[in-house]
């Protein structure tokens, strides 16, 4: 077996790990939107490519009851009033963030890459 596939193999399986941990993570949590009630901007540079924001977010649960959630979140511009969508543990609902395809990113980047190397290896 070539370095490449090697390399390849072991891509694919952090790729698979990072993706289950994501998963496991999402474990006995509820999905709910909620709406951004305060944002403070923390990059004070204007000119920083991505911009870091302290947010909080009203949301409920689901007993119905308004839960806040506080956080961090980079990259796009949000405003007062957006939707967002929360995970909160459903035994304890305090416990919550933000849900964002973002976290799938690095799992499916590693993944695609190594099945690359180890398919160059049969077809290229």
């Amino acid at each position: 077996m070539t370095l490449e596939i090697q390399i390849g193999f072991g891509l694919v399986a952090i790729g698979l790990v990072l993706a289950l941990v994501h998963l496991v993570r999402r474990l006995g949590m509820t999905r709910a939107s909620g709406h951004l009630v305060r944002i403070e901007t923390i990059d004070k540079d204007a000119k920083a490519p991505v911009k870091s924001a302290k947010i909080t977010v009203r949301f409920n649960d689901a007993q119905g009851v308004v839960r806040f959630f506080s956080g961090q979140t980079r990259g796009e511009e949000r405003k007062a009033g957006d939707t967002i969508a929360i995970l909160y543990k459903t035994s304890d609902p305090q416990v919550a963030r933000i849900d964002s395809l973002s976290v799938w990113v690095a799992p499916l980047v590693l993944a695609v890459l190594g099945a690359f190397l180890i398919l160059k290896q049969f077809f290229f």
